[in-house]
């Protein structure tokens, strides 16, 4: 990246800037929706979130079935895997927002 022009670091600044991810959007989506993994959407985690999605609503429905008596057992493993992405939405956001950076310099080189 030393031996780029001007234009070419604008450039990666602007896509970069255009397309990077909020961390404060994504601690909102974390907490309003993380259970159903919509914040991993949203950092470009597709399969985890299809995961947690799917695993969030079954657990859901087991809770409804049940008419809440298993709630614990069936809403620990979501809830533990939520907490847990409490610290990880920071590293997500921050990997997503340096791959930015990657494909920005590697469309300069081509």
């Amino acid at each position: 990246m030393r031996n780029l022009s001007v234009q070419q670091k604008s450039y990666i600044e602007n896509y970069v800037s255009n397309e990077r991810k909020s961390l404060i959007i994504g601690y909102v989506l974390w907490f309003f929706l993380g259970i159903f993994g919509v914040h991993r959407f949203y950092v470009g985690k597709t399969i985890t979130g299809l995961v947690m999605l799917i695993l969030g609503l079954i657990c859901g429905l087991l809770t409804l079935i049940s008419f809440g008596t298993l709630s614990f057992l069936t809403m620990a493993p979501i809830t533990i895997w939520w907490f847990i992405d409490a610290v990880l939405i920071i590293f997500m956001v921050n990997n997503y927002n340096t791959r930015l950076r990657r494909i920005a310099y590697r469309d300069i080189i081509r």
